[in-house]
């Protein structure tokens, strides 16, 4: 089992109660992971990632938690505003659920909980008075580098927001019973690093910290829901415009790409196996493995545009 939940991943932060060797001995007692995201921009392909270790971790038999977090959306205010964080709220929850489902997920042993379902409690407010008051202003902007947008002048809601990150492993709970671990991108090492090196200051544990790698986008540039470039392959982009987004990706005959990292990551490994082995001995090319990636996410995207059809106007008006 736990080499279900530990493949492909970038890196663990281990806590002071768990680390690599005992790892498979805590697995005998249930073992529950959230992962975490705000409401931003519109979902992308990146996300496969994420919701691909957790279609690991259901198989695993682990408690999962997707946290959709509505007040850091608005703490974060350069990459959206408050009027819209409601529709992105559902729009997130209706694309997380469809995609999850088209990937075979049983979706019954997730649990979806609101940043706001927590955050706003007297309990977790005392506790992040308490983390504020232990936490210097350069540290909470150090941690929030590659999370939050920077300015020259930032909110104070930006330099909040990795405080509160921290305090969710501590606060969020699958069914009552507290999480273990949290997933989240490389991207997010300076916010567990913080969580681990702060919450004990204030009498609390920091979970275990997965991370998967990051996704670039067809330009060679990180992929992200909030950035405004016109390459990242959207869960909502028509037929047509898929298409052309794929045909534009970087693939150099018998060369590694990221076209073959979806492929791999989105195949059965015996089908995976015989057509990389045919990319590479110049067997196929790349307009056959473009033609793949295409079919196998325009069968996603499909289900996708037909749920949220209503709410993409919405959350994303022109």
């Amino acid at each position: 089992m736990s080499e279900l939940i530990l493949r492909n991943l970038e890196e663990v932060l281990w806590n002071n109660k768990v680390d690599e060797k005992s790892f498979e001995e805590r697995l005998k007692s249930p073992f529950n992971i959230y992962w975490g995201t705000a409401p931003t921009g519109q979902i992308h392909i990146g996300y496969l990632v994420p919701f691909l270790k957790i279609k690991d971790f259901v198989n695993a038999g682990c408690g999962v938690v997707i946290f959709i977090a509505d007040v850091h959306a608005e703490l974060d205010a350069l990459k959206t505003s408050p009027d819209l964080v409601t529709f992105r709220t559902e729009y997130y929850i209706m694309v997380i659920k469809s995609v999850l489902q088209s990937l075979g997920v049983n979706i019954d042993n997730i649990v979806f909980t609101l940043g706001s379902d927590i955050q706003n409690t007297p309990e977790y407010t005392k506790a992040l008075y308490h983390l504020m008051a232990k936490t210097s202003e350069h540290n909470a902007k150090k941690a929030g580098t590659d999370v939050v947008k920077q300015s020259k002048n930032p909110s104070i809601g930006s330099v909040i927001y990795p405080l509160m990150q921290a305090l969710d492993e501590v606060f969020l709970t699958y069914k009552g019973a507290p999480v273990d671990a949290q997933l989240g991108g490389v991207d997010q090492r300076k916010i567990f690093t913080f969580a681990k090196d702060n919450l004990d200051k204030i009498g609390k544990n920091e979970c275990i910290h997965f991370m998967n790698p990051m996704v670039t986008s067809p330009d060679g540039n990180k992929m992200s829901a909030s950035d405004e470039r016109q390459t990242k392959i959207l869960f909502t982009d028509t037929d047509d415009v898929l298409q052309r987004k794929i045909n534009k990706m970087f693939c150099v005959p018998k060369q590694d790409n990221q076209i073959l990292h979806f492929l791999k990551m989105l195949m059965l490994s015996e089908e995976y196996e015989v057509l990389s082995t045919d990319f590479f001995n110049d067997i196929i090319g790349p307009k056959e493995i473009k033609s793949k990636l295409y079919t196998i996410l325009n069968s996603i995207t499909t289900i996708v545009k037909s749920n949220v059809s209503e709410l993409i106007s919405k959350a994303y008006p022109q």
